[in-house]
């Protein structure tokens, strides 16, 4: 434990700086104004499909990393979490390219991540 004690305070101060940054990106992306043609339109901002792509990147990259240069640490189940969580991100660019919501006075139509688009009638009960 040759460390500095101010060394975790500063990792953890970039850290939490980093974060902020990304979240008011995430925030504002996401309140931009739309043309209102678009107003009963619901679609992921472009931050959702940038994360994705960025994170699917990181880890597919980690994995190839971690086969061509190949330590004493190297298993084969290591492998398979970095390629498990790159599957995962790709949820977010399924979610960007499919998840796309539109709202009427009859009911809702929305996307699965299948592809399939499903229609939601309103249940109006006139009495």
């Amino acid at each position: 434990m040759d460390q500095p004690w101010w060394g975790p305070a500063v990792q953890w101060t970039v850290w939490g700086i980093l974060m902020a940054l990304v979240m008011g990106w995430i925030a504002r992306s996401r309140f931009r104004s739309r043309p209102h043609s678009d107003s009963q339109r619901l679609v992921h901002p472009p931050s959702t499909l940038i994360i994705g792509v960025v994170v699917f990147l990181f880890f597919a990259g980690i994995a190839i990393i971690s086969n061509v240069f190949p330590n004493k640490t190297f298993t084969w189940w290591r492998t398979g979490v970095f390629v498990g969580f790159a599957l995962l991100s790709l949820g977010m660019v399924a979610a960007y390219c499919l998840g796309h919501h539109q709202v009427s006075g009859e009911g809702l139509s929305y996307g699965r991540l299948t592809g399939r688009r499903v229609y939601l009638e309103w249940q109006i009960s006139v009495e």
